[in-house]
């Protein structure tokens, strides 16, 4: 369980220019969720992240984790994060020495560091011959997957993600996305996804966290979340294209549901169709 009390963050304070990042945030968030984090640009999403393995320390309020309090080096283990850019995560020399880097800091043996390697590996579909390349001379997909397993390697009960599918293709989105859905089902870990991607929330998350202008805006289910179309558009957001789409079908005369993901849309279309025959 993750857990904001009254939490407030100031960048520069006390100068001219201090700026309220997160301004009361209480929120709560339950182990084993999926949580969608969304926003228009500066609603404080990377700054309420950052919070979450001690990066950032609160101005006023506290995090919790299962009832500690978070400090970094406490949580490290405890709480993975996979930043927006790979380069600003990956640092050692050879791909191996990026993998061995958490393991060895957490006193496991060789052998079984061998093993988590070997694993991960499969799992983000890397192939062993990348060990001995350098992180840098790796495709951005590569580079991306390997931010991932990284992280992933450590086995965290928290695994955050800021923007991980940026400047990939829709297929490359497509392979990560899933292999994130697929650990998450597999180990029971809580997931924080912050992104712009609507579709990609629509299709992945259980509930939904809206930030605006450093407050939480909304909070609530996919579908909670998305019946307030009118609003997330007004502070800069939007809903999914096949949201949009069965809308105006409502507003054409058609009995329709909320839809949000395109397994929902095929639903609803046999549905109108069955009713037709």
């Amino acid at each position: 369980m993750i857990r904001f009390e009254n939490l407030t963050y100031i960048y520069y304070r006390g100068l001219p220019n201090q700026c309220v990042a997160l301004d009361n945030i209480c929120l709560e968030i339950k182990a084993g969720e999926f949580i969608g984090l969304i926003g228009p640009t500066g609603s404080g999403k990377s700054t309420l992240i950052r919070h979450m393995n001690g990066l950032l320390k609160p101005t006023v309020g506290r995090v919790l984790i299962e009832l500690k309090e978070v400090v970094m080096k406490s949580t490290r283990f405890e709480v993975g994060m996979v930043f927006q850019y790979p380069e600003d995560q990956i640092f050692e020399q050879t791909v191996f020495k990026e993998l061995v880097f958490g393991p060895r800091n957490m006193n496991l043996s060789e052998s079984e560091i061998k093993k988590r390697i070997f694993e991960i590996l499969d799992f983000v579909e890397l192939p062993s011959e990348v060990l001995e390349s350098s992180p840098f001379d790796l495709s951005g997909g590569q580079k991306r997957r390997l931010a991932i397993a990284s992280v992933l390697i450590m086995k965290p009960k928290v695994l955050v993600l800021d923007e991980p599918t940026v400047g990939l293709d829709p297929v490359g989105k497509k392979s990560i996305l899933q292999k994130i859905k697929q650990y998450h089902e597999k180990e029971k870990v809580t997931v924080v996804l912050a992104s712009h991607d609507i579709e990609e929330i629509a299709e992945n998350v259980n509930r939904i966290i809206v930030l605006d202008k450093a407050r939480v805006k909304m909070d609530g289910s996919v579908a909670e979340v998305f019946s307030r179309a009118d609003e997330l558009i007004k502070i800069g957001l939007d809903v999914p294209k096949i949201t949009k789409v069965f809308g105006k079908l409502k507003q054409m005369g058609y009995n329709t549901k909320l839809v949000y993901t395109l397994a929902q849309a095929q639903a609803e279309f046999a549905r109108l169709l069955g009713q037709r025959e």
